[in-house]
């Protein structure tokens, strides 16, 4: 799956959003961690919401267009310590919030521990209670980070037809056999380009 994991990502966080037990988007990112315990805070750390988070745009100092055997690539270097979210967290920002799209595999997890913090439930067993059991999907390993947390970022592991279902989800407006899965505003702003990657505008990203 790699990246494709952050799509489903998005796709849970969307039904916890749908179901009243995520937070509002615009929530401060700092809000769920202690005072003192993030390195770099500045005026624009402390404007870095959640929806930064979800759509590529936190202003961290991140740089993932490297191979990831190239010790330049920021996220490879993540994966070399034991507490990948407080790696991202700590690092100094580069750009204010919500400007310039930067791919940052780190964002991601920062979601996932996010995720368990606002719902008091981790996201496996969130993803599992909500998504694969409605869609029958039951054969899946989800990969974990040093300190335990689900690699939100690239861990999921789950077959082709499986994912496909998730996919049709999205054609049928979240529906699953009559039954809401995904909240069709959902789908919606998922599927709406929020910010251009490439600087002539052919390559967008929601």
């Amino acid at each position: 799956m790699q990246s494709v994991t952050k799509s489903v990502v998005s796709t849970v966080i969307g039904i916890a959003v749908g179901r009243g037990d995520f937070p509002d988007l615009d929530t401060p990112v700092l809000k769920y961690f202690e005072s003192g315990s993030v390195d770099n805070v500045d005026d624009k750390k402390r404007q870095m919401t959640i929806r930064h988070l979800l759509i590529m745009t936190t202003g961290l100092e991140w740089n993932e267009d490297y191979p990831y055997s190239d010790p330049r690539n920021t996220a490879a270097n993540m994966q070399g310590v034991p507490d990948w979210v407080k790696f991202t967290m700590d690092r100094p920002m580069s750009k204010e919030p919500g400007k310039p799209f930067q791919y940052n595999s780190g964002a991601t997890l920062i979601l996932g521990h996010l995720f368990s913090k606002a719902t008091g439930m981790d996201i496996e067993e969130y993803t599992v209670r909500y998504l694969f059991n409605p869609l029958g999907i039951d054969n899946f390993y989800w990969k974990r980070t040093p300190f335990g947390l689900a690699e939100t970022q690239e861990g999921l592991y789950v077959s082709s037809r499986d994912i496909a279902k998730i996919a049709y989800l999205y054609l049928k407006q979240g529906m699953w056999e009559d039954k809401s899965i995904v909240p069709r505003t959902w789908v919606n702003v998922s599927i709406t380009p929020f910010v251009f990657i490439t600087d002539n505008r052919s390559v967008e990203y929601g």
